[in-house]
């Protein structure tokens, strides 16, 4: 009941452990993605490093355990859910938005898919194999990392896009 007296219900309760939790398992991360964003380290082990530091963070177990329990509960508390993208995913968001967006190299016409496709490269196979209690082998994780940044960083750079010729 004591608890109850700091928040205005449940979900305010819920919320502000999300936001600990990922703060917790995400927040050095984030820290140290600016820094190198910062001292102008090579683009690609920006990203590299802050992919394993994302990885690193994300399959902790208590961090998997509240992701479960966000899922089970995010139809009834989609605040929740909103909670996990504000501090997971969207708030890296931004920053590699601008610092993709501030590169001479690349070319990136949409900035939203850019920074989703990145996600499905490099940290979304390790979300979907630890929903069903797998961790990835430190060799894969490596290789999903390192070649996920080179394909990513390839598709974008400048010259190298063409367009599908079936699509607008």
């Amino acid at each position: 009941m004591t608890v109850y007296n700091h928040f205005a219900g449940k979900e305010e309760l819920f919320t502000e452990v999300v936001n600990d939790a990922l703060e917790q398992a995400l927040g050095r991360t984030m820290r140290a993605m600016q820094e190198r964003l910062r001292s102008g380290d090579d683009l690609r082990e920006v990203l590299t490093a802050t992919a394993r530091d994302w990885i690193e963070g994300l399959v902790q177990p208590e961090v998997l355990a509240l992701r479960a329990l966000i899922t089970a509960e995010a139809r009834r508390f989609p605040e929740l859910g909103r909670a996990w993208r504000e501090q997971g995913p969207d708030r890296f968001a931004g920053p590699l938005a601008a610092a993709l967006d501030a590169r001479d190299d690349l070319d990136i016409p949409d900035m939203e898919l850019a920074i989703t496709q990145f996600y499905a490269l490099v940290l979304y196979p390790h979300i979907v194999h630890s929903a069903y209690g797998d961790r990835l082998d430190p060799r894969l994780t490596d290789d999903l990392i390192t070649k996920g940044v080179d394909m990513f960083l390839t598709y974008y750079r400048k010259g190298r896009h063409t367009p599908h010729p079936h699509l607008p």
